[in-house]
């Protein structure tokens, strides 16, 4: 089987009888091609909390360790960066005050805690022992740049601290406004937290497939509201142009989906998600993107092949096994590939009802990060429902606003895709065709 996974894999061919309540999810009604990956990039400098990655990517929650934040007293749930500081002269280095700056940083702050378990505090921090510092840095002053950015500090292995560092003008020459610092600040504690920039044509497109009618890149105005990594929030003609970013006019990117998910697999939160795709398994120029790995992808079994990557955070009581649910038409049960991190073992549980596949995590109260890899006789593929159930309760139901902004809460959450036994424009064109279609898959059973 061509899995494409780094990691000596736990090749699943257990199956036992479900030991919680079945639950049928149904499907989505309408068929989407394959298209560009879910789009999020790990930054190696910064990736994650070091009490998190273990001594290897077994006994961890990160399938890959970069350069972590050094674990604290007691290793909390909540990882606190502390206070920030800022150098002498940034203040006047930037034209702002000390009230705005505190303002701004505050609300960047608290954008990022709602997603992920960190906390930042307020600008009061020692410049000498501050994990994140603010500094002003006059050679930051090309127009032409983003005149921010984040500049890590190593001590060994591990993290030391962040200098975010401001040039006198935002970009474009603008002048620095309690706006675009915040939003400025925001996309560099994205980077604090180890997730780089999402600057790729159409990576509004966080979500694999553009809403459902709309051609893909999306470049309507409107989806221009997501990926603070990107900081697109200008138009051309009534298009997002993904070239600019334009610091002389409100912010309107939020932190979406891809974000949330990359934070979540590096922190821990207070969601559990599953996205579709798979994660590069090398660090890159200091970096790791993730890669489309879902549909058909040609495989020479004739397989279709899905790669789902997740995290959960078990908090029921009892404590009891987490799951994962997933529609799942044309399972192939003798070639699934499954990880957990921490390692424990994922057994493929049985049909829980219609096409709805289920993988348990044997291990009582698990919390971390998954890897599923799963072939289907089909390789076309559509929106699918997906549960994880492990005391939170998190069903992905994909039906994504039309404004780029598909995460409302625990119960909507980014698109997950599957197998679809026929393409509905396949269909279309007659019964001829589609007896075609039925005699492959007799073949392939």
């Amino acid at each position: 089987m061509q899995c494409h996974h780094p990691f000596q894999s736990t090749f699943g061919r257990l199956t036992r009888n479900a030991r919680l309540a079945a639950s049928v999810v149904g499907s989505v009604a309408f068929f989407v091609l394959s298209s560009p990956a879910f789009s999020y990039d790990f930054w190696q400098a910064g990736a994650g909390r070091a009490d998190f990655g273990g001594t290897s990517a077994l006994d961890g929650r990160y399938d890959l360790n970069g350069y972590m934040w050094p674990a604290q007293a007691g290793n909390p749930a909540i990882y606190n960066f502390g206070n920030l500081s800022l150098s002498a002269d940034l203040l006047s280095g930037i034209g702002l005050s000390a009230p705005i700056v505190s303002s701004a940083t505050a609300a960047a702050g608290n954008e990022w805690e709602k997603w992920a378990n960190v906390s930042f505090g307020d600008t009061s921090g020692n410049p000498t022992n501050a994990l994140v510092r603010l500094v002003y840095d006059p050679a930051l002053s090309d127009p032409g740049r983003n005149n921010a950015e984040t500049r890590p500090k190593l001590s060994g292995t591990q993290m030391s601290y962040d200098s975010i560092a401001f040039g006198p003008k935002a970009p474009g020459g603008n002048a620095w406004t309690a706006d675009n610092f915040q939003w400025t600040l925001m996309h560099e504690l994205g980077h604090v937290l180890g997730i780089y920039d999402l600057y790729q044509p159409s990576s509004e497109e966080f979500v694999d497939h553009p809403v459902v009618g709309i051609n893909l890149p999306d470049l309507r105005e409107s989806a221009c509201k997501d990926n603070v990594m990107d900081r697109m929030n200008s138009s051309t003609s009534g298009n997002c142009d993904v070239a600019v970013s334009d610091y002389s006019k409100p912010a309107t990117t939020i932190i979406d989906n891809d974000e949330i998910a990359a934070a979540t697999w590096l922190w821990g939160s207070n969601y559990n998600q599953i996205v579709t795709g798979g994660l590069a398994y090398v660090w890159d120029n200091g970096t790791r993107a993730t890669t489309a790995h879902h549909g058909d992808q040609n495989q020479s079994n004739g397989l279709g092949l899905w790669e789902y990557r997740g995290s959960i955070t078990t908090t029921a009581s009892p404590m009891f096994e987490p799951y994962i649910d997933i529609e799942f038409p044309g399972f192939v049960q003798d070639n699934f590939v499954a990880r957990a991190y921490p390692d424990v073992p994922v057994v493929y549980a049985g049909n829980v009802g219609g096409t709805t596949e289920r993988f348990v995590i044997e291990q009582v109260g698990w919390t971390g990060n998954f890897d599923l890899i799963l072939p289907s006789l089909y390789t076309h593929e559509q929106h699918v429902d997906a549960r994880i159930v492990a005391g939170l309760l998190d069903s992905f139901d994909l039906n994504p606003l039309t404004d780029g902004l598909t995460f409302q809460d625990n119960y909507r959450w980014a698109q997950v895709f599957g197998p679809v036994p026929e393409p509905a424009t396949i269909a279309l064109l007659g019964i001829g065709l589609a007896g075609l279609g039925f005699s492959r898959r007799h073949k392939l059973r």
